[in-house]
């Protein structure tokens, strides 16, 4: 038998254990129970792709590389790096954090983000992805090739250069959707006629900056069109007093190749008189040789022998 002291002693140590015990299996079955779920919510939140970005790819054998999903065409996912070279590898050499990547953009984006039928203005059609503006080109991807194409905006057709803008217009905040993306006309040094989409930005000294989806591209305002020199003018009044400067010089550069044309329109009328007077005075010489032929030949001859 116990004694009765001690009792209390050896009761007191076993209900200490046994809480013990039971709050250990306590604790085991929360963590059996919060790990699958921290798990999921852990999964869903790398699934959620609302942005395709440049990420760190990563294969089975830990080889890396930084780019950014273009498409995933049957079992090859295809890739852009950072200097625009496009590279592919099989979907089944990736790791699964890269592959349940791949499955979230594919299920937001689809297979091709981006992809579509361009055409330019000789009828020549290609399939690829838009990607970014360069000054007076716009940027495209070529899916099957895998290489970048460049295509002056002047030779894009209006239908594909509308969807461009419509896309990049999205990303346009709300309070600034009276600065969107538009094209402007202007001419380079050699007069030539070019294009260029951008977003108005500001003047720098005497050149409008445009943004655009990687960069600026600056036009002097000598060479844009007065169209464009007023819109720069009813979105920012301020700019009148410069913007002016060069809308008169426009004008007066009309006038005086006005000038030119009518001076240069005069020469044909100068030449054709010349050329008139040529003929009537060949045409007189004509008939005075006419006439003294007739002349001569009616005279009498004369016999020497007489």
């Amino acid at each position: 038998m116990f004694h009765s002291k001690t009792f209390p002693i050896i009761e007191l140590s076993w209900f200490l254990r046994e809480r013990t015990l039971f709050l250990r299996l306590l604790l085991l079955r929360f963590l059996a129970l919060s790990l699958p779920l921290i798990g999921v919510s852990t999964c869903a939140s790398q699934d959620d792709v609302t942005e395709i970005v440049a990420r760190i790819w990563t294969d089975k054998q830990n080889r890396q590389v930084s780019a950014t999903f273009k498409a995933k065409l049957g079992d090859l996912v295809k890739v852009e790096k950072y200097n625009g070279e496009m590279a592919s590898f099989p979907y089944e050499s990736l790791v699964e954090g890269d592959q349940r990547y791949v499955d979230a953009v594919v299920r937001q984006f689809g297979l091709a983000p981006g992809a579509r039928t361009w055409s330019d203005t000789n009828g020549q059609n290609f399939r690829g992805s838009f990607v970014t503006l360069d000054k007076s080109e716009i940027v495209f991807v070529l899916l099957d090739e895998e290489r970048r194409m460049n295509i002056e905006t002047l030779f894009v057709t209006s239908q594909d250069v509308e969807f461009i803008l419509d896309e990049l217009n999205k990303s346009v905040p709300r309070n600034r959707t009276s600065i969107r993306y538009r094209v402007w006309s202007y001419r380079d040094a050699n007069n030539n006629e070019l294009k260029s989409i951008g977003q108005y930005k500001t003047l720098s000294g005497e050149k409008v900056v445009l943004n655009q989806v990687d960069g600026v591209h600056m036009i002097p305002l000598s060479r844009l069109k007065d169209s464009d020199l007023d819109y720069i003018v009813g979105l920012d009044p301020n700019t009148r007093g410069i913007v002016s400067q060069f809308q008169t010089q426009q004008t007066s550069d009309g006038a005086s190749s006005s000038k030119k044309s009518g001076s240069s329109s005069k020469s044909p009328e100068i030449g054709a008189v010349w050329w008139v007077s040529l003929g009537l005075i060949f045409l007189l010489m004509l008939v005075l040789i006419s006439v003294k032929y007739v002349y001569e030949s009616g005279a009498p001859e004369f016999d020497d022998d007489f």
